[in-house]
C-alpha cells in the first residue's frame, strides 16, 4: 500500500511512502531513484524540507527518519514516540520538524541535530495530522478526539482548541496566506476556520506585560516561603494568566 506521496519544492523529485517499510524517490518523468531502506515497519508519511535538502519519513516502527537529498543517504533517526508516527512536517524555515502519533502526542524536533524540543500532550486520542502555517507562526494538529489544537509554533504553547466536528479529524491544511485553516473529518464535513482570532490571542498572551506577570507568578511561591508580599498586578493580567493556564491544560 502506498500511504503518502509528496513533491520536492523544486518539483523535480517525488517521494512515496509505502506499507512495505520503504521510501522511494522518483524523478518527475517516472524514473525510479534510490529506494530508501531503514524503517522496520510501514511508512505512513513523507515530507520534503522547504529548502529541498532533506526528506523526512514517519513510520509505524515509532520513528522519524531524515534523509539527505538528492542522494537519499540516511542522516538521522528520531526516537521518542510510543506509537505509530502518522504524520511529519517541516517548519517553513526547515529548522524544525513536527510529528503526530497514535500515542496522542505531538513532538517538535530540531531538524539539524534530531534532538527533541517539545512534547505536546493536549489530545486525548491519536493525532492524524500536523501542519505548520506558511508564515511559520502556528502549528495545527488534528486528532481522533474530534478536536484541532493550535499552537504558537515558536514556543510550542497551546493557543486554541477548535471543536465542532462530530467524528475524528483526518486532515488539516492552512491556506497559502496563513489566514484560513481547513479541516476534514469522518463526519463527512469540511470546516473552515479563521486565523485572525488566534493571532490576536497570541499577541495578548505573549505581550511584554503578560510575560512579566507570568514571571512574577512563578516567583510567588518563593515569596510566600519567605513570607513576603505577593506582587500587586492589575486584575486583567491575572485574568490573562488564568485563561492561559486553562488553555495549556486542556
Amino acid at each position: 500500500w502506498v500511504q503518502c506521496v509528496s513533491f520536492s519544492p523544486d518539483s523535480r523529485l517525488m517521494a512515496t511512502a509505502s506499507f512495505d517499510a520503504s521510501v522511494r524517490l522518483w524523478s518527475v518523468d517516472g524514473a525510479e531513484k534510490p529506494v530508501l531502506q531503514g524503517h522496520s515497519d510501514g511508512v505512513k508519511c513523507v515530507s520534503f524540507s522547504p529548502d529541498g535538502k532533506q526528506l523526512a519519513s514517519a513510520s509505524c516502527d515509532r520513528s522519524v527518519r531524515l534523509w539527505n537529498l538528492p542522494s537519499g543517504a540516511p542522516r538521522l533517526v528520531l526516537h521518542g514516540h510510543q506509537g505509530w508516527v502518522l504524520s511529519v512536517v517541516f517548519s517553513p524555515d526547515s529548522r524544525m520538524l513536527a510529528s503526530g502519533s497514535t500515542d496522542c502526542s505531538v513532538r517538535l524536533w530540531n531538524s539539524a541535530t534530531g534532538k527533541p524540543m517539545q512534547e505536546l500532550h493536549n489530545h486525548d486520542a491519536m493525532v492524524f495530522c500536523v501542519v505548520f502555517s506558511p508564515d511559520g507562526r502556528f502549528l495545527a494538529s488534528a486528532s481522533e478526539d474530534k478536536s484541532i489544537m493550535i499552537y504558537n509554533a515558536l514556543l510550542g504553547v497551546p493557543v486554541q482548541r477548535l471543536r465542532g466536528h462530530d467524528h475524528r479529524i483526518r486532515s488539516v491544511a492552512f491556506a497559502p496566506d496563513s489566514r484560513t485553516l481547513a479541516s476534514a473529518s469522518d463526519d463527512t464535513t469540511v470546516r473552515i476556520w479563521a486565523v485572525c482570532e488566534w493571532s490576536d490571542r497570541t499577541h495578548r498572551l505573549f505581550s511584554p506585560s503578560f510575560r512579566s506577570a507570568v514571571f512574577q507568578l512563578m516567583c510567588a511561591r518563593t515569596r510566600l516561603e519567605r513570607r513576603e508580599r505577593l506582587p500587586k498586578l492589575p486584575i486583567e493580567l491575572w485574568l490573562q494568566i488564568f485563561h492561559f493556564l486553562q488553555l495549556a491544560t486542556k
